[in-house]
Order: C-alpha cells, then structure tokens, then sequence
C-alpha cells in the first residue's frame, strides 16, 4: 500500500470577476494546479443566482503545501484589505502522490 502524502486543501470562494487576478497571483508563486467551478448560493453580500455577469461567484480548489499556503494566503489577505469580497477555507487532506 502506498503511503499518502499531508497536503493543505485551500478553498477560495469569491466573485468570477476576480478569477483571473486570482490566478495570476497563484501562477506568480508557482502554483500551477487548480480547479475552478462556478457557484450559487447566498451569505452575507446577498443572493449569488449566476444569472448575470458581475453576480457570479466561483470556487478554486487548490491542493497546496504548507509553506507556499502561506504566502498565498498572504495575498489573499492583502486583497481583502483592498476591499475585495472573498472567503479562503483551509483543510488538511491526505491524497496519493503521483510516482
């Protein structure tokens, strides 16, 4: 049997307006690897019904280590200080490394 490897799993909710702005910050710290999915649903910024452009929110899936989390989760910070609307949710996971 094969030993799994400890991994972070960073979820990022946020509106599809800042997907690419997003990616660009994740590619800059060399993270290549995402999952990106469009979302619905309501919180504390209102109903997110996907029917229009600039009402669409998204979550990125990031399987991640624990020290590039860190620095990623620093530019997250940093955006949210700008005013920019998201949540990031970080869990621990185990997953089979590829060999």
């Amino acid at each position: 049997m094969q030993r799994l490897e400890q991994k972070k799993l960073l979820t990022i909710i946020t509106a599809g307006e800042l997907e690419s702005m997003l990616i660009a910050a994740m590619t800059k710290r060399g993270i290549g690897g995402y999952t990106i999915v469009q979302a619905r649903g309501a919180g504390a910024s209102g109903i997110q019904s996907g029917m229009l452009e600039g009402d669409t929110n998204i979550l990125i899936y990031v399987i991640i280590s624990e020290a590039r989390l860190v620095s990623v989760l620093d530019d997250l910070e940093m955006l949210m200080k700008r005013g920019h609307r998201l949540k990031a949710i970080v869990s621990d996971i185990a997953i089979l490394p590829r060999k």
